[in-house]
C-alpha cells in the first residue's frame, strides 16, 4: 500500500467518526499504539486494515496482524507517519499505579447526589468528594488531577461524560457519621445528597479544588476519541470511587478540556498559632456549638478504632481528649473545630506548649463541624512546622 492509500483512510476515518469507522472495518480500539497525523491520533491497526482494502479490495482483521511494534508501527513509519506508543486506561492490567495516573475520575450519580441542584445554584467549586476505602484512596495525595463524570442517560439536560476539573489537595481524611438523617447546611454549603444512607456509609473524602463546567464533554465525545470502552467509568459503570484515566488517555483528551487551573495550597498547609488564651474565629456562640461538635466527631473517631475516651477539657492541660489505645499507646488530642471547610485553627501558648513537651500529642482539626464534620489528626512536628504567630503581647510595664 503506499501513503495515500493510508491518507484516504484518515479522511474516511473523519467522515465516519471513530465508532463508525472501526464498526465498518471490524477493528476494535487500539490500546497502545496511534497513527499521529495533523495533530490527531488514530486507531493504527484499523487505518492500515481499511488502507488494504481501500488498495487491493481484501478485508483485513486484527488476527492479521502479529504486533502492533513488528506490523503496523513498522509499516506506517516506512511510509513517512509517526507512530505513538500509549498505555491506555484500559491496557493498564485494570488499575493505576504511580507511573500511569493521568487523573482520577470522581463519579457523581445525579439520583444520589442533587447534581441539577448544584447547577441551579451559584456556586461552582466542589471542595471534596467522599471515595471508598482501599488502595486507590491510599494513592490519593496533594496535586493530582481530577475529573469529574456524571453518570445517568446518554442525553437529556444532563448528559453523562465529564463536567468538571482541577486538582487533589491533601489525602483522604475521615467523616465522622451525622447519623440524623437531615440535611446539612453550613452557610452556603449545602448538602446535595438525595440517598442520606448513602451518605452516612461513606467514611472518607478526598480533598478538592475541583470547577464545575457550564458545558460538558458528553461520553460520545469521548468515545469519538477514545473509543468505546477505553474508560473504566464505560467499562464497568457499577465501579465505585474513584475510578482514573491514564496519562496517556488524559493527554488525548487534552484539546476537549478546558485549561486546568492554577494548583492551590494544600488543605493541612495553614494552622495559625495564636498565644493568646481562649482565641477562635467567631462569635462566642457558635464558636461553642462548633467545639461540642468537633470534640463529638473526634471522640467517635477514637472509639470507632478501638480507643477508650476520657475528657480532660476542664483540666487546662494543653489537649482535650486523653485516648487509649488496646494495646496501651497513649494519644493525647487537642481538637480544634471550623464551622466552614477551610482548616484554619488557633492553638493557645499552653496547646503550643504542649505539642512541644508531652508524648503523645496530636492535633485533630474538623472541619464543618456542625453540619459534615471531617476528622484530620496532625502530628506535632506538622503543627509546629506551619504555625504562625497571629496574636503578639506586648507589655510595657517596668
Amino acid at each position: 500500500m503506499t501513503a495515500d492509500d493510508v491518507v484516504g483512510a484518515l479522511d474516511e476515518f473523519d467522515a465516519l467518526g471513530r465508532r463508525e469507522f472501526l464498526s465498518k472495518y471490524g477493528f476494535g480500539e487500539s490500546r497502545s499504539y496511534f497513527l499521529v497525523y495533523r495533530g490527531k491520533e488514530y486507531d493504527s491497526k484499523a487505518v492500515v486494515g481499511a488502507a488494504h482494502t481501500r488498495r487491493h479490495g481484501v478485508r483485513l482483521t486484527a488476527a492479521d496482524f502479529s504486533g502492533g511494534e513488528a506490523t503496523v508501527q513498522k509499516l506506517l513509519e516506512g511510509l513517512g507517519f509517526a507512530v505513538a506508543v500509549r498505555q491506555s486506561s484500559a491496557a493498564a492490567n485494570g488499575g493505576p499505579t504511580a507511573g500511569s495516573l493521568g487523573a482520577w475520575v470522581l463519579k457523581c450519580n445525579p439520583q444520589v447526589w442533587n447534581f441539577a441542584g448544584f447547577l441551579a445554584g451559584d456556586e461552582r467549586m466542589i471542595d471534596d468528594w467522599t471515595v471508598q476505602e482501599g488502595y486507590r484512596s491510599d494513592m490519593i495525595e496533594h496535586g493530582q488531577r481530577v475529573l469529574l463524570w456524571v453518570t445517568g442517560s446518554i442525553d437529556g439536560p444532563l448528559p453523562r461524560g465529564f463536567w468538571g476539573s482541577g486538582w487533589t489537595t491533601g489525602t483522604v481524611q475521615h467523616l465522622a457519621a451525622t447519623g440524623d438523617g437531615d440535611d446539612a447546611v453550613d452557610g452556603d454549603v449545602v448538602d446535595y445528597w438525595l440517598d442520606l444512607d448513602a451518605r452516612d456509609r461513606m467514611r472518607i473524602a478526598a480533598p478538592l479544588e475541583l470547577q464545575v463546567w457550564d458545558t460538558p464533554i458528553r461520553e460520545t465525545q469521548v468515545v469519538d476519541v477514545l473509543g468505546p470502552d477505553s474508560l473504566e467509568v464505560m467499562r464497568a459503570r457499577q465501579m465505585s470511587n474513584p475510578s482514573w484515566i491514564s496519562a496517556d488517555d488524559l493527554a488525548r483528551l487534552e484539546p476537549l478540556l478546558p485549561p486546568w487551573a492554577e494548583l492551590g495550597a494544600p488543605v493541612e498547609q495553614v494552622i495559625t498559632l495564636d498565644p493568646a488564651d481562649g482565641a477562635g474565629f467567631g462569635d462566642p456562640v457558635t464558636r461553642r456549638l462548633v467545639e461540642i461538635a468537633a470534640v463529638g466527631a473526634t471522640r467517635e473517631y477514637y472509639e470507632s478504632r478501638g480507643y477508650e475516651v476520657r475528657s480532660v477539657e476542664h483540666e487546662n492541660c494543653g489537649w482535650d481528649l486523653t485516648c487509649t489505645a488496646p494495646n496501651g499507646d497513649i494519644a493525647r488530642v487537642e481538637v480544634k473545630g471550623t464551622a466552614g471547610a477551610r482548616p484554619i485553627v488557633l492553638l493557645t501558648r499552653n496547646e503550643y506548649r504542649s505539642a512541644t513537651e508531652d508524648a503523645g500529642w496530636v492535633l485533630a482539626v474538623v472541619t464543618r463541624a456542625a453540619t459534615r464534620p471531617t476528622v484530620s489528626i496532625h502530628q506535632p512536628r506538622e503543627v509546629l512546622t506551619e504555625a504562625e504567630p497571629y496574636v503578639y503581647k506586648i507589655s510595657f510595664e517596668e
